[in-house]
């Protein structure tokens, strides 16, 4: 009985609370669409499907949600990756991500490559850095000679 009458007494202050009016976001429909990345020192192949939506907000921030698939290939090898996400983005003093990317990236060691990855990634400048994570799939690895 103190618990419910807890939470009415919660959600009365939060529904007397005046809401913010913010602009809503802009959606943007993400294409598929390839081309060649050279991020490996070998030319690879990138096949990136339709069906994401970018949400960008007014602050800034933006939420891409929405099934996502790289298929890569190089030298006789091919691996597709899942990189549905979602990817949230705050800006800010930097750009940081968080979620399943990938895309060319460098590694906590300095190294350079295309991978999947799940964490936290300041993209602030390119090639994007990897600040807290783990590496799903080093791509150019997979795919090297």
């Amino acid at each position: 009985m103190r618990r419910s009458l807890l939470l009415l007494t919660v959600l009365a202050a939060a529904l007397a609370v005046p809401t913010a009016h913010a602009s809503p976001p802009t959606f943007i429909p993400q294409p598929s669409t390839s081309f060649i990345d050279p991020t490996c020192g070998f030319d690879t192949n990138v096949d990136l499907s339709a069906g994401e939506t970018l949400r960008l907000f007014s602050n800034g921030n933006l939420l891409v949600t929405g099934p996502l698939t790289a298929t890569f290939s190089a030298n006789g090898k091919s691996v597709t990756v899942n990189a549905s996400g979602p990817l949230i983005a705050t800006s800010g003093h930097e750009f940081f991500g968080q979620g399943i990317t990938v895309g060319p990236i460098q590694l906590p060691d300095g190294r350079l490559t295309i991978a999947s990855v799940a964490g936290t990634e300041d993209d602030s400048s390119f090639p994007a850095v990897l600040v807290h994570g783990r590496v799903l799939l080093d791509v150019c690895a997979a795919l090297s000679p």
